[in-house]
């Protein structure tokens, strides 16, 4: 009788802690979840849901019961993180919003508890985090933060801390932390701790320090400095800024870091094809959060040379798509992980992959000719694969892979070029082994217009190189080459010019096409079509009707035998052949000396339009202000005496982007704002 008791209490502790670790807001029997999810992922937290299933706010208001929060617990929403290009250039259509919301409990922070909602403005895609359930505890600390802070400094022992100079006094916060076992789906673990960043010397300290608020015992210290690792890159030399973090970062506790680079938004994870405890990448499962590549001090050297150098690369990808106008956070633009196995041995002459094998997150970095490819340009190229199939996928094959590849190319040379800060070459993996050339494709075996003899390959030989995917992308390369640099072309004899609009300009348009459109036509994979109609859409809407990146976007695809002949579009033309009347002026001329701006932007009901003049003594016979579509269509049109602040009511606008121009007799200025 003793041992079936022990039995079934035992039984009923497992099934106690299974309980536990799935939380309500994740388990699948919830009816919130019935009705609302495409996808759950208890493990990883993730929740995907269905299109309008889910309003923005409604979460932890309306469906606050089926969330698993108790009386006590709150989630208020900390910070909005916003994926857009709107640094510089506004963009046509805003990428996601994010939504990051932390639990209290009975207003304590509980440590930890990042919860992400991703939606588009009105109606929920996914959320990601897991809501700590069941807390039931005393909140009212049994030692002061003086005794906390004087227990904290016994233990650390520092000659002296930055106070003794500064004067300011470490301020402690009480927070909610797990103190045993660290698994966070357990509430009993949580217990109410003080928390300090203490910095101090001989020895040298820099680490938040976690106090038990009732008897003054050390729970744990955590590194702030964990983010300054360095290596030796095998291409590029010693490094001192390797993002990297110590296991399971700030909830464990351990001695070794690793390749998860976690600052300023990055979300990356490295290991090599050992994988861990000797297991391959291959072979499931795959414990990242175990990853087999580790440092005791972060002082990495020539150990790992090629997780580090890979690692390292993707780190500066990411902060290119990140921290450019472009402003995308991670191959998702959400900023899920992006996952590297390192030295990888690939197949079929391969030198590096994007994998979405095992879920849309892998690159795999290998070698070409015993060169190992983890150079800044080649993790651009694998990571805006990533970026190309998490935001509008193109088939692998014919003319829609070799598109694929194309942006792949000219986001790897963009990468090389923000690292460096000029450009370098117009190769790709030169560092390695030189694959590409975008500026001559034919050195390399590639045509530098559709249908080159004797470099084109037939699309629909997929026993070629898919087609060759990785030969014909050589036609939009060049197409980039020229818009951005100018040049021309020799087709059939004859001589195509294109002018330049600078590499930042084509950079816009081709990402803007890349993420915004179709690119490709399922019914007749064999022309670049599709491609060429969205980059002229993509000109449109971020530099305007008739502009000259317009034209030269159109010229640039002559150039390359794609398209019929351009004809100059002049903007009077167009209003005339369009039967729209036009507005004073018809040829911009760029000034230093004035500014246009208008604010918000993006804006929702109203906006105010600031017109700032260095000369204060310039007089106009009033101002002609015209509010224009994408499409030319006018909205506003009318004459005001002067432009300082004047606001503007938009609340009838659909969503989109619009043109503000602003005429006088002698000038004209554009600029551009986004209705929500």
């Amino acid at each position: 009788m003793k041992k079936i008791f022990i039995a079934v209490v035992f039984l009923i502790i497992v099934l106690y802690t299974k309980a536990q670790s799935i939380r309500k807001l994740q388990d699948p029997a919830n009816q919130f979840i019935i009705d609302r999810a495409i996808d759950i992922d208890t493990a990883g937290g993730v929740i995907y849901f269905k299109v309008d299933s889910l309003k923005t706010n409604e979460l932890f208001t309306t469906y606050y019961s089926f969330t698993g929060l108790g009386p006590l617990d709150s989630m208020p929403k900390v910070r909005i993180i916003r994926d857009s290009i709107l640094a510089d250039e506004d963009s046509p259509e805003p990428n996601l919003y994010h939504d990051v919301y932390l639990q209290y409990y009975n207003g304590i922070l509980v440590e930890g508890s990042d919860f992400t909602i991703n939606h588009d403005g009105e109606n929920v895609w996914s959320s990601s985090g897991l809501i700590v359930e069941g807390l039931n505890l005393n909140t009212t600390p049994e030692i002061n933060e003086v005794t906390a802070l004087n227990y904290a400094t016994a233990h650390i022992s520092c000659e002296s801390y930055d106070w003794d100079s500064s004067g300011n006094t470490p301020v402690g916060s009480l927070v909610l932390f797990p103190v045993e076992n660290y698994d966070t789906s357990i509430a009993n673990n949580y217990k109410l701790v003080w928390k300090f960043t203490i910095v101090g010397f001989n020895p040298y300290y820099n680490k938040n320090i976690y106090v038990n608020a009732n008897n003054g015992a050390i729970i744990t210290e955590l590194n702030n400095t964990h983010s300054n690792g360095s290596f030796n890159h095998l291409y590029y030399g010693q490094k001192t800024d390797l993002d990297t973090r110590k296991k399971g970062g700030n909830l464990f506790i351990s001695d070794n870091w690793y390749l998860h680079a976690n600052d300023n938004f990055r979300n990356i994870l490295t290991t090599d094809n050992n994988g861990y405890r000797g297991q391959r990448y291959d072979a499931q499962p795959w414990d990242w959060d175990y990853m087999s590549k580790s440092d005791g001090d972060d002082i990495w050297g020539n150990d790992n040379w090629s997780a580090t150098a890979a690692h390292y690369c993707a780190q500066k990808t990411w902060d290119y798509y990140k921290l450019s106008t472009l402003n995308r956070n991670g191959m998702t633009g959400w900023g899920k992980h992006v996952r590297i196995v390192a030295d990888y041995p690939l197949y079929y002459g391969e030198a590096a992959a994007y994998d979405t094998k095992f879920g849309n997150d892998h690159l795999l970095i290998g070698r070409k000719s015993n060169r190992y490819m983890a150079t800044y340009d080649v993790l651009g190229h694998e990571f805006t694969h990533g970026v190309v199939q998490n935001s509008n996928p193109l088939p692998y094959y014919s003319i829609s892979g070799a598109i694929n590849e194309s942006f792949s190319d000219i986001f790897g040379f963009m990468v090389e070029r923000y690292i460096f800060g000029y450009v370098r070459n117009w190769t790709i993996a030169e560092d390695a082994i030189t694959l590409r050339n975008m500026q001559f494709p034919n050195s390399y075996s590639c045509p530098s217009h559709f249908l080159q003899s004797p470099y084109w390959k037939n699309p629909l030989n997929r026993n070629d190189d898919e087609g060759g995917v990785h030969y014909n992308s050589g036609v939009m390369n060049r197409w980039f080459y020229l818009l951005s640099m100018g040049g021309s072309e020799v087709v059939s004899g004859q001589t195509r010019n294109v002018g330049s609009i600078g590499i930042d300009k084509a950079a816009r348009i081709a990402y803007t096409t890349m993420i915004n459109g179709k690119n490709f036509d399922i019914n007749n994979n064999t022309n670049f079509n599709f491609v060429r109609a969205n980059s002229l859409d993509a000109a449109r809407k971020l530099y305007g009707i008739c502009s000259n990146e317009y034209n030269q976007t159109c010229a640039a695809w002559r150039a390359v035998n794609v398209g019929v002949a351009c004809a100059t579009c002049n903007i009077s033309n167009w209003y005339n052949n369009n039967n729209q009347s036009l507005i004073t002026s018809t040829n911009e001329r760029e000034s230093s000396v004035i500014s246009l701006n208008v604010f918000p932007n993006p804006a929702l009901d109203k906006i105010t339009i600031i017109l700032e003049e260095a000369n204060n003594d310039l007089n106009y016979d009033g101002y002609q202000l015209t509010i224009l579509d994408v499409n030319g269509k006018k909205l506003i049109n009318k004459k005001v005496k002067s432009i300082s602040n004047v606001d503007l009511d938009i609340a009838t606008f659909a969503s989109g982007v619009y043109f503000v121009n602003v005429t006088t007799d002698s000038w004209t200025k554009i600029t551009k704002f986004i209705k929500n």
